[in-house]
């Protein structure tokens, strides 16, 4: 028990990362509230959304402005979940457990929530032609730092993954 209590004082960076992964998920759920809640106030007919109607009719185009919002919302409940892993697996972290199957299961979670916001995000600038560069062309708007973070998260799903396996071969040596 005494060991349990000095693991968990000796791991002071995993608290303040907890921390700061909770204050995300505050921030990405309300933005994915924003972005839902303006989605729907301009869905109505006699809203706010008039007057952003009137005022820009020939600038806004309204279902790429509901298509821009859906997604941004989703893409906000995506990442959301990725920190929810995060913060789960920095509790096993602190715990002492890091190479729980938990563990592995939520950083694979991790690796499809990522993969997946990262498609979503390039459907929508491909069919929604939102993209930095203004064109009428439709654009594949591919990022090579997500591809990046998506092969590190594959491989550190897979050292996991090893590493549970090494622990499962040690419990059973005696």
């Amino acid at each position: 028990m005494l060991e349990t209590q000095i693991d968990i004082a000796d791991r002071p960076m995993v608290k303040m990362l907890s921390v700061i992964l909770m204050i995300g998920q505050g921030i990405l759920a309300l933005s994915a509230f924003i972005c839902i809640l303006a989605a729907i106030l301009f869905c109505l007919p006699e809203s706010v959304s008039l007057s952003m109607k009137a005022e820009f009719s020939d600038k806004l185009d309204t279902s790429l402005v509901l298509g821009e919002l859906l997604s941004g919302a989703i893409v906000s409940l995506g990442w959301f979940f990725v920190l929810y892993c995060l913060r789960k697996v920095a509790s096993a972290l602190i715990h002492g457990d890091p190479f729980s199957p938990e563990s592995i299961s939520r950083i694979r979670l991790i690796l499809l929530l990522v993969t997946a916001t990262e498609i979503i995000r390039i459907a929508k600038v491909f069919f929604l032609g939102a993209s930095d560069v203004p064109s009428d062309v439709a654009v594949l708007d591919i990022r090579a730092g997500t591809l990046f973070l998506i092969f590190i998260i594959a491989v550190i799903s897979e050292a996991f993954r090893h590493g549970a396996a090494l622990r499962a071969e040690q419990e059973l040596t005696i």
